[in-house]
């Protein structure tokens, strides 16, 4: 994660977003077109499709948070690609103060290891990942959860490398705990009967 990826992520929506802007426009004029010439079956069943992939593309995240809604975006679109759920619940508002790029690497190498872990998860159906950020009273709390398969073992609060477990182990973790430490707060790595759990909590300002 970097301040790099940041600028294309950011620039990646922005695109995206002025793209479906236009498609838009370029469908409604089509459907009319269909209408009045009373088109066949089939080409209403194509029109139909084309209304779905514009509507997949049409989902942008607003949390609050210009970074978060560009980060979360794209982290979305990889999600419903690869049949994983993505849940979550976000005052971005709060993270105001936290420096773009380092909200960026906080969230991005986050997502990332949840998002390596389930899409190992055989079940569809199983592939979740909750995000939840909200205030209370002068402290921010920020919890991923994801399920995960094999085993992994946190040793002082610290993922331990392993062939099922490596995903959380590394420069991203490293990253997450100096960033929750630079802003005068802490993360804490759990897991238990299947499921890891991220919480940071920050001092609010």
């Amino acid at each position: 994660m970097s301040l790099y990826r940041y600028q294309i992520s950011r620039d990646n929506v922005e695109y995206i977003n002025e793209k479906v802007h236009d498609l838009k426009h370029q469908a409604a004029a089509l459907k009319q077109l269909v209408i009045q010439n009373n088109c066949s079956p089939e080409i209403r069943e194509k029109y139909a499709d084309l209304e779905k992939v514009i509507q997949v593309y049409n989902n942008t995240v607003l949390t609050g948070n210009g970074v978060l809604n560009a980060l979360l975006t794209e982290e979305e679109h990889l999600c419903r690609k690869n049949n994983v759920q993505f849940d979550f619940s976000i005052n971005g508002e709060t993270l105001d103060f936290i420096d773009p790029v380092d909200l960026y690497i906080l969230f991005g190498n986050a997502l990332d290891n949840a998002i390596e872990s389930v899409i190992k998860i055989a079940d569809p159906s199983k592939r979740v990942i909750s995000i939840h950020v909200s205030r209370k009273g002068k402290l921010i709390h920020i919890e991923f959860l994801n399920p995960y398969t094999g085993h992994l073992i946190v040793r002082n609060g610290m993922p331990c490398t392993s062939k099922q477990g490596k995903n959380y182990h590394g420069f991203g973790i490293k990253s997450i705990l100096h960033i929750a430490k630079k802003y005068g707060g802490n993360a804490a790595f759990s897991a238990e009967d299947g499921q890891f759990r991220l919480a940071i909590l920050l001092p609010a300002k």
